[in-house]
């Protein structure tokens, strides 16, 4: 079963395997300096928790389609256009 929500944190129920959130990305800046400097531009970590566990970070899964997706839009968005 699929959840969608609408805010953090989500919260699934024992009967549920999965939940969908909208995501929003935008670049924090233009600044080419910055840009070039970026190390790791496509890393996206999440506090994940099961049960009463202690969180954990975990990577939100970025493809090659995603990857190139949000370098157009760094290029757009930088372009002023």
């Amino acid at each position: 079963m699929d959840v969608a929500v609408e805010e953090l944190p989500v919260r699934l129920g024992p009967d549920t395997d999965r939940g969908a959130v909208p995501i929003t990305f935008r670049p924090a800046t233009c600044d080419p300096h910055v840009l070039a400097e970026t190390k790791q531009p496509y890393v996206f970590p999440l506090d994940v928790a099961l049960g009463k566990d202690a969180p954990v970070v975990v990577d939100l899964p970025v493809d090659d389609d995603l990857r190139g997706a949000l370098g157009d839009l760094v290029r757009r968005v930088c372009a002023g256009g």
